[in-house]
């Protein structure tokens, strides 16, 4: 058995997991009745570990006690408010306001190239600080995880090759249908996102107990593909539904609204969302944020793309201009041209020339508009 300690306690039984994807988590039964809590210092073998207590209580009539132990602060779990970015933020500015948010530190050991790059706005939903994370992260084709030191890592896995010595391998213990091998390990040497024995290693779980140590090793990990198989879910209801929002202000071709759901409020509301109003050249003539409410989407359940898909009141909307060219004399023919309201100035430039070079004619520019935006 591996010489470990938490809190200088004494460890009688350990079991650590940690995966490619997420937090590291411990369950460590101590000697003695005295609890641990809080902020956990585990010393393992020549590895230190940084933790935090979330569950612990005393067995065996108070002889022992048990605590579980999460990577990092313990904040990732947390729920976060929704939060917007409308002016093209790096990924790093977003990842700083998770960590600091949920009480989490980054790591030093981070892909810094990839947290400069630039996102197009982006919509943090309501949810825990782990799945905002992993919406970042997957947008960026990246990953997280907590290291050992309890600092969130955010990278490529590359899987360089394990420096840990090679282990012997127990009898029956080397599964390929599974992805899973288990070796004689007692120190914490190999981790995932390393390649041990040829194998790319996505997930570890160390055992200590007096009677022996060991490591199983899986190439892959049903914990990492629900992880991600459900905030992918979740993600996809976040940003496929329709929001009502009430318009705060209209420039351009954009609008600043607070949306009625907190998950995408934010603090400040959304702003500089673009508003698509079904036909190519179609604007808005003039809009009273008092009396407009506006229906908010994300274009391809993107968070960082939302955009105004509809209006549940509001004000008017030009259409364009239809020119209307009628003969004065016999057979009083009738021809109509329309133009969008883009093209405004077309229209006006196609009923001066009517007027202009067919004198038996009459030309009229006739404005076409709604009083009140499209209901629903």
């Amino acid at each position: 058995m591996s010489f470990i300690l938490a809190n200088s306690q004494r460890v009688l039984k350990a079991t650590l997991t940690a995966t490619v994807l997420g937090a590291w988590h411990t369950t460590l039964e101590t000697d003695g009745a005295s609890a641990l809590s809080g902020a956990v210092s585990i010393s393992w073998g020549l590895s230190t570990l940084k933790g935090t207590v979330v569950r612990a209580g005393s067995e065996d009539g108070g002889s022992r006690s048990s605590a579980l132990v999460v990577g990092g602060a313990g904040g990732l779990s947390l729920t976060l408010p929704g939060k917007y970015y409308s002016s093209s933020p790096a990924a790093q500015s977003v990842v700083a306001d998770i960590l600091r948010e949920s009480g989490e530190s980054l790591s030093t050991t981070s892909d810094a190239a990839i947290l400069a790059r630039v996102l197009s706005r982006w919509t943090r939903t309501e949810g825990t600080a782990g799945s905002a994370l992993t919406a970042v992260t997957d947008a960026l084709g990246a990953t997280w995880r907590v290291l050992f030191d309890g600092t969130v890592w955010i990278g490529v896995d590359t899987f360089p090759t394990s420096t840990a010595a090679t282990a012997t391998i127990l009898d029956g213990a080397d599964n390929p249908a599974s992805g899973a091998l288990v070796v004689d390990l007692e120190s914490l040497s190999v981790l995932p996102g390393e390649t041990y024995l040829g194998r790319k290693i996505r997930e570890v779980t160390y055992t200590s107990t007096p009677e022996a140590s060991r490591a199983e090793l899986r190439t892959s990990t049903i914990g990492d593909f629900f992880t991600r198989a459900l905030s992918g879910f979740q993600r996809k209801i976040d940003y496929a539904g329709t929001y009502p929002a009430r318009v705060v202000k209209y420039d351009d071709g954009q609008i600043e609204c607070i949306p009625d759901d907190e998950k995408v409020r934010g603090v400040g509301g959304l702003s500089h969302v673009p508003v698509r109003l079904g036909l190519p050249g179609l604007e808005i003539e003039s809009l009273d944020p008092d009396d407009t409410r506006a229906v908010v989407s994300f274009e391809g359940n993107d968070p960082s793309r939302p955009a105004v898909l509809g209006w549940s009141q509001g004000g008017s909307l030009k259409i364009g201009s239809i020119v209307l060219v009628q003969a004065t004399q016999p057979p009083f023919a009738v021809a109509l041209s329309f133009f969008p309201a883009g093209l405004a100035g077309d229209a006006q430039a196609a009923a001066a020339f009517a007027l202009g070079n067919t004198g038996s004619s009459h030309a009229q520019l006739i404005p076409l508009e709604l009083s009140k935006l499209a209901v629903n």
